[in-house]
C-alpha cells in the first residue's frame, strides 16, 4: 500500500506550504524593497533640503566667506566648502588643507549616487554646486560618501528588518498549520488503512474545536463501526445459513427418532396402565410433542406467512410451558412460580412462535438460578396495549461483555449453549411488533417480552 512520502507521492504538507512560502517570500521581499527604496529617498531627500538650505543663505552672502567662515559653517552644518575662482582654482577651504581642484560641475537636482566624487586626504565626498549671485566665484559643497551610506543603511535597516521578521513569522505559522494538518491527514490515512485490513478502532479526536478533517474522521470512525455491523451480520446471516441446512438435514431423522421414542411411550402406558396416572410420564410425551413442533418450525425456510396467525390466547400457553419446565425446576432445586394477573390475555400470533419464544426464557431463567433459587413468570396487559410477559430469576445474571450482546445470535455464556435462546424470542417479539427487553433489578435478571396488539377479557 502506497504511504505518504512514498514514489510518486508529494506530501500535503509541502503542498501546502511551498506556494504560500513563495509567495510570503515573494510579498516580503517586495516589502522590503520598496520598503528600502522609500528610505533611501527619503535619506538622499533630506540631504537635497539640507543644501536647498544652506544654497539659500550662501547665495547672496552678506559677509565675506573667508576660510574662517566656511570653518564655521563646516562647524554648523557638517558639509565642507571649497571656494574656487572663475577658473575653478580653489582659494579658500573649511577643510584643513587646501585641494588642488575643485570637482566637476552637477546639476542642482542630481542625485547623489550619479554627483562627482573627490578625494581629499583619504576621504571621498560628493560635490555640490551652490550658486553664487558674484560672478566669477563658484562655492562647492563637499558631502561625506561615508556619512551618506551610513545614513542609507540606517534607513534601509528597518525595513529589511521588518521584512524578514514577517517572513519568518509567516513561514513559522505555515510550518506549524501545515504540519498539523498533515498529522491529521496521516492519523486518518493509517486509520483507513487499520479499517482496510480488518482493524475497526476508531480514530481519536482530540480537537476542542472540530475542522473539515475531525468532522472526516468522525465519518470514517461512523462507516468502521458500520462495516463491524455488516461484519457481525454476515457472520450471523453465514451461521444462521448453515445451522438452518445443518438443521433441516438432521430433521428428518431426529422426528423418525422423536416419533420412535413417543410410541415406545404410549406403547408402555397401553401395557401397563398405571404408568397412565404418572405426571411424568405425560411431561415426557408433551415434551416429545413440544420438540417435534420445534423442528418443524426451525425447518420452514421461509417462516410463517401472515395469514398463519391466529388470536390466541396466552395464559394457556404460559400454563404449558411451566407444566413442561416443573421437573426441570424440581431437579435443579429452584422455584418456579406463575403469577397471574389477569384472566384471559388473546394476541395475534402462531401458537408454536409463541410457545418456543416462552420456552426459550423460562429455560434460561431456570439454567441461570442457582440450587434453591426462584424463577417468576407474569403475564399483564399494560395500559398502553401490550401484552407483557415477565420472567424473572435471582441468579447471578449476565457477566461482562454479554450484558451489551446479550440476545445476539451465537452469543451465550454456557458451554453447551447455542445462543439462539434469547435471539429467537427477541425476533418473535419483533415479528409481532414487539420488544424483549431485560435489566438487572435488586440481585434479579428480569426479562420484559411485550408484543401488540393484546386483547383482555
Amino acid at each position: 500500500m502506497i504511504r505518504s512520502g512514498g514514489p510518486g507521492i508529494r506530501s500535503i504538507r509541502y503542498q501546502i506550504a511551498l506556494p504560500l512560502l513563495a509567495i510570503q517570500t515573494s510579498v516580503a521581499l517586495a516589502i522590503a524593497i520598496s520598503g528600502a527604496w522609500i528610505a533611501s529617498s527619503r535619506v538622499e531627500g533630506e540631504i537635497h533640503r539640507r543644501f536647498d538650505g544652506i544654497s539659500s543663505v550662501l547665495a547672496n552672502p552678506q559677509f565675506p566667506l573667508t576660510p574662517s567662515v566656511l570653518r564655521r559653517l563646516n562647524q554648523l552644518s557638517g558639509v565642507h566648502f571649497i571656494l574656487a575662482d572663475d577658473l575653478d582654482r580653489p582659494i579658500d577651504s573649511s577643510l584643513s588643507m587646501l585641494p588642488a581642484t575643485t570637482p566637476p560641475r552637477t546639476e542642482r537636482d542630481a542625485s547623489l549616487s550619479r554627483s562627482p566624487r573627490i578625494k581629499i586626504g583619504g576621504t571621498e565626498y560628493f560635490g555640490l554646486d551652490i550658486p553664487m549671485s558674484e560672478s566669477g566665484q563658484r562655492l562647492v559643497a563637499l558631502y561625506p560618501v561615508e556619512l551618506w551610506q551610513r545614513s542609507r543603511r540606517e534607513a534601509l535597516a528597518m525595513p529589511i528588518l521588518q521584512g524578514l521578521g514577517g517572513f519568518l513569522a509567516m513561514a513559522g505559522v505555515t510550518a506549524i498549520v501545515s504540519r498539523r494538518i498533515s498529522k491529521k491527514l496521516s492519523n486518518v490515512e493509517r486509520g483507513v488503512e487499520r479499517i482496510a485490513s480488518g482493524h475497526f478502532d476508531e480514530l481519536p479526536a482530540h480537537s476542542r474545536r472540530p475542522d473539515e478533517i475531525d468532522h472526516l474522521a468522525g465519518s470514517i470512525n461512523h462507516m468502521s463501526r458500520q462495516i463491524q455491523e455488516m461484519q457481525r451480520t454476515i457472520e450471523t446471516t453465514e451461521k444462521m445459513r448453515v445451522l438452518a441446512q445443518v438443521a433441516s438435514g438432521l430433521a428428518h431423522q431426529l422426528r423418525n427418532s422423536i416419533a420412535g421414542a413417543r410410541m415406545a411411550l404410549q406403547l408402555h402406558i397401553k401395557r401397563c396402565p398405571i404408568a397412565s396416572s404418572e405426571e411424568s410420564i405425560a411431561v415426557a410425551l408433551s415434551q416429545l410433542q413440544f420438540t417435534e413442533e420445534q423442528i418443524r418450525l426451525l425447518n420452514s425456510q421461509e417462516g410463517l406467512a401472515a395469514n398463519d396467525h391466529e388470536s390466541m390466547n396466552l395464559d394457556p400457553i404460559v400454563r404449558e410451558v411451566i407444566r413442561l419446565h416443573r421437573p426441570k425446576a424440581l431437579h435443579s432445586g429452584v422455584e418456579l412460580r406463575y403469577d397471574r394477573e389477569i384472566g384471559e390475555l388473546r394476541v395475534e400470533g402462531h401458537a408454536d412462535e409463541m410457545k418456543t419464544a416462552i420456552f426459550n426464557l423460562v429455560n434460561n431463567a431456570i439454567e441461570a438460578s442457582r440450587k434453591g433459587g426462584s424463577v417468576i413468570v407474569q403475564l399483564s396487559a399494560e395500559p398502553d396495549g401490550m401484552a407483557r410477559l415477565t420472567v424473572a430469576d435471582n441468579g447471578q445474571g449476565f457477566a461482562g461483555l454479554l450484558q451489551d450482546t446479550a440476545g445476539e445470535p451465537f452469543v451465550t455464556s454456557k458451554p453447551e449453549g447455542l445462543g439462539l435462546g434469547l435471539y429467537l424470542a427477541r425476533e418473535v417479539a419483533r415479528r409481532y411488533g414487539g420488544e424483549l427487553k431485560w435489566r438487572r433489578d435488586e440481585g434479579w435478571t428480569v426479562f420484559e417480552w411485550a408484543m401488540l396488539p393484546a386483547k383482555c377479557d
